[in-house]
């Protein structure tokens, strides 16, 4: 009788099978272990940067500040609280995020703003030499100061659920674009008539640095596309022209926009 031909003792037959069955452990574990490897390496990217467009409508004014000893520049300012009072203004622009964390998000952009502050109506009364009245009416004015701003800012989104919230933080690099008053005079007999200044200070600096705060809600719409909605607050912390009277423009408001992801 050959070797071969002799039958498998029990033991034998028992090693032979429980090491097949122990290689099919460790082949099934090395499967089990690289299974979660292959799904993270073939479900899609996650999406850190996103562009989009915003815009706020906000209520704007300016904070006077007196750069001189002169008593008289006291009662500019008095005069000032007097005439002048908030109007509405606008910031609109482009923005570029990148979210560092689920929680933490870079935030900047490109955009442009309209700030300034508006004159009460005020009385106008035309005489002649001799004191008698040739005319009456009233006179008010918007004035206007645009320009391009650059923020950096850095948002910390709170919450779990699909609508979350974001305060953020931080400044805005503003570039002077012009500076101009729209009046509108209205006279006794019904008519009107329009026109527009240009202020032309050669001491207007070419660029300023501005405080920013916003308190936003956020929800996304399908995988890519994210909206936001909120408050937003700016100071400007650079004086807004070197003179014995200065100022530090500031405006407050609603904002809202929309976001891809990519």
């Amino acid at each position: 009788m050959r070797p071969q031909d002799i039958p498998a003792r029990p033991v034998e037959r028992y090693l032979h099978t429980n090491s097949l069955t122990m290689r099919t452990c460790l082949l099934s574990m090395a499967l089990l272990l690289c299974l979660p490897q292959f799904a993270q390496e073939n479900e899609a990217p996650q999406r850190r940067w996103s562009v989009g467009l915003s815009g706020s409508m906000d209520g704007c004014f300016r904070q006077l500040v007196i750069n001189s000893s002169d008593p008289f520049m006291d009662r500019l300012v008095d005069l000032r609280d007097d005439r002048e009072e908030a109007r509405i203004g606008f910031t609109a622009g482009a923005d570029l995020t990148y979210e560092l964390s689920p929680h933490w998000v870079l935030a900047s952009g490109l955009h442009y703003s309209d700030r300034g502050f508006a004159d009460k109506e005020t009385p106008l009364i035309f005489t002649d030499v001799n004191g008698s009245t040739l005319s009456e009416g009233s006179v008010t004015g918007t004035t206007h100061y645009t320009f391009m701003s650059v923020p950096l800012m850095v948002r910390y989104r709170v919450g779990k659920g699909k609508v979350r919230f974001e305060p953020a933080l931080g400044v805005s690099a503003d570039l002077y674009q012009a500076q101009y008053t729209d009046w509108k005079l209205k006279w006794a007999d019904g008519h009107t008539e329009e026109e527009r200044s240009h202020d032309e200070y050669s001491d207007y600096p070419g660029w300023g640095v501005s405080g920013c705060v916003e308190l936003c809600a956020s929800m996304p719409v399908g995988e890519r596309i994210v909206l936001r909605a909120g408050g937003r607050g700016r100071y400007q912390l650079t004086e807004l022209l070197d003179a014995p009277l200065s100022a530090h423009l500031f405006e407050a408001g609603f904002m809202a926009g929309a976001a891809l992801r990519f």
